[in-house]
Formats: C-alpha cells, structure tokens, sequence
C-alpha cells in the first residue's frame, strides 16, 4: 500500500539519492520524475545502473535502498486523511458493515 495510504514518494526519492550517491551517480528530478515513480525497484536500478539487475543481485541491492527508505521514513509516517478512522471502524465494525464502510470511504 506504499503511496496509496501515505505519500512516500519523496522519501524513496531521498533513499535512491542516497543509494545512488554511494556510487557516483546523481539522478535529475526530471530522471526520478522519468525512471523512478511508479516503477519497481528491478527496473529503477537497471536503469540507472546502467545493467540488467536481478537475482540475488537486486534482492541485495533492494534490500540496502528499502533499508535506508525506512531510516528515512520512519519519522514521517503519516497516513493520508481518514485512513486511520477508516481502519479503526473496520476493526470495531466486525464485519456486518463491511462492504458500507469500505464504500463510503471511497
């Protein structure tokens, strides 16, 4: 749910600047704003590394960029208006009115 619930696009911004300055790299907003919203991690670090990037390889290298994502974040956590109430009154809601809830919060 990472963007629907909270807007975290530019945190990961700030996690991939970071990633990248490791290694001599520095992305434009326009490049972020071209390669990087909206896409996967495979396809972010294939891009700007210049290489095909899979396997362990990325699992490894998402594994450092989501690390610093969440050193990041982890002070900035907050869900967009009414998510929170909106989670709450399912959880009390039982169940009966699910399918309300859920429409009314659309």
């Amino acid at each position: 749910m990472d963007g629907v619930i909270c807007h975290t696009n530019p945190y990961h911004a700030q996690a991939f600047t970071r990633f990248f300055e490791k290694r001599n790299l520095f992305p434009t907003e326009q490049e972020y704003f071209q390669h990087m919203y909206g896409k996967n991690n495979g396809y972010i670090l294939s891009h700007f590394l210049g290489r095909k990037i899979e396997g362990q390889e990325l699992l490894d290298l998402e594994f450092e960029k989501e690390s610093l994502f969440r050193e990041i974040y982890q002070h900035h956590v907050d869900p967009i208006a009414g998510f929170l109430d909106f989670f709450h009154g399912l959880k009390q809601g039982g169940g009966e009115n699910r399918n309300s809830d859920l429409c009314a919060f659309c």
